[in-house]
């Protein structure tokens, strides 16, 4: 009767072995899959400030040039103010 009682015992150990077994094997497929989705957000991730960086010294030589031209015409009216200022004081 021993004989009987341990078949069933081991059939289900049998069925829990491979279970675990194929559970392992999928977190290890799980975890490679995850290093590299991680590895490929990282460098998304440099790409992104690169572009950032790119994108905001491209917009910070805009704004420069735009106050440059902004600072010459006001130099330029300045500069026609004081001549007519000049020119009352005649």
């Amino acid at each position: 009767m021993t004989a009987t009682v341990k078949a069933p015992e081991i059939d289900f150990l049998d069925s829990l072995e491979a279970k675990v077994h194929e559970a392992s094997e999928r977190l290890r497929t799980l975890r490679n899959e995850n290093r590299t989705l991680a590895e490929k957000v990282s460098d998304l991730e440099a790409q992104l400030a690169e572009r950032e960086e790119a994108g905001s010294s491209d917009e910070a030589a805009a704004w420069q040039q735009e106050r440059e031209a902004i600072r010459e015409r006001v130099e330029t009216l300045a500069g026609r103010l004081e001549e007519l200022l000049e020119e009352e004081a005649e």
